[in-house]
This record gives C-alpha cells, structure tokens and sequence, in this order.
C-alpha cells in the first residue's frame, strides 16, 4: 500500500496548497510506514517537490491535461491510485479538487474525508478532524475503509521540509 499525493500546479509552478499535501502525507508515510508518491501533471520538473520527502514522483505530460476537466484529472488519479495500490489519496481543498474528490471517491470505492485538519487520530480505524460549519466547529469523522480520499483544509499544516531523492 502508498499514499498518493495529486500536487496541482498553475504555470508550471506548484501552488502552496500541493506542497503543504506532500508535507502532510510525507507525515502520514512515517506514521502509516507507507511509500509516498507525488503525482504531477504538465509541469516541467518536479524538483520543487523533493524538499517535502516524497519516495517517488509521477510526471504526466499531456496536452489533453492542459485545461481542468473533472473527470478526465479524476480517472487519471484513480487510474494511478489503483496502478501503485493507494491506500490514502491526499487532495487540496482548492476549486478544482472539491469537484474530483468525490468522483475519486466513488471511482475506488473509498470513503471520502472533506476539509481535514490534522494527521490522524488513529489508523485502524481510520479516524480524523475535520472543520465544519464553516470552520467554527470540528467533527472526528471514522472509517473502516481500506482507501481512503483525504481532502486538506487550506492552511492546516504548513510546510515541513524532509529533504528527498526520489525516483521518477
């Protein structure tokens, strides 16, 4: 099993968001024991990502992927989820993950976890903080799944540098 991080990007550049997923899931590898995995798509270099930790790095070059289309990003993550057998899929919570998130979800079979906070309380049962109501109050959300969609709240992290080499 691994962890699958889907770092978004705009002008070839990684948007701070991402790289707070890969520092959150680079935790999440350490806890669980799990390989991470960055998966990017139309970027030129993927350097940006090492200082965060990821074990391995995924480049997709595709002009079909220059313009956001919900379903063909969603089975793209679902498709190399099931390639690398994701346990946890971590997301942002930018515009357009709030659209694939879902899709991934039922694509995998997998239950979904929107706005969280924090690493996990516990990982048998999967169990973990979300905001709610916007943001005034918090929720412990549990699952027995065995794939999982993590979709990070903006800001609930930050950015840890864990210097990496990973394979491309």
């Amino acid at each position: 099993m691994s962890i699958l991080v889907y770092t978004e990007s705009e002008g070839n550049k990684y948007k701070k968001q991402a790289l707070e997923a890969v520092s959150y899931a680079k935790e999440l590898a350490n806890i669980s024991g799990e390989k991470l995995y960055t998966l990017s798509v139309n970027v030129e270099n993927t350097e940006a990502l090492n200082d965060y930790g990821p074990d391995h790095n995924i480049l997709v070059n595709d002009e079909k992927l220059t313009n956001f289309k919900a379903k063909t990003y969603s089975n793209l993550i679902s498709d190399v989820a099931n390639e690398i057998k994701a346990r946890f899929i971590i997301l942002t919570n930018s515009s357009n993950s709030r659209y694939i998130a879902p899709i991934i979800s039922i694509k995998l079979d997998s239950s979904y976890f929107s706005n969280v906070v924090e690493l996990p309380k516990s990982l048998s049962p999967l169990s973990l903080k979300s905001s709610c109501y916007t943001n005034k109050a918090f929720v412990i959300k549990s699952s027995q799944c065995k794939i999982n969609v993590i979709s990070l709240s903006s800001n609930c992290f930050g950015l840890h540098e864990n210097k990496s080499n990973p394979g491309i």
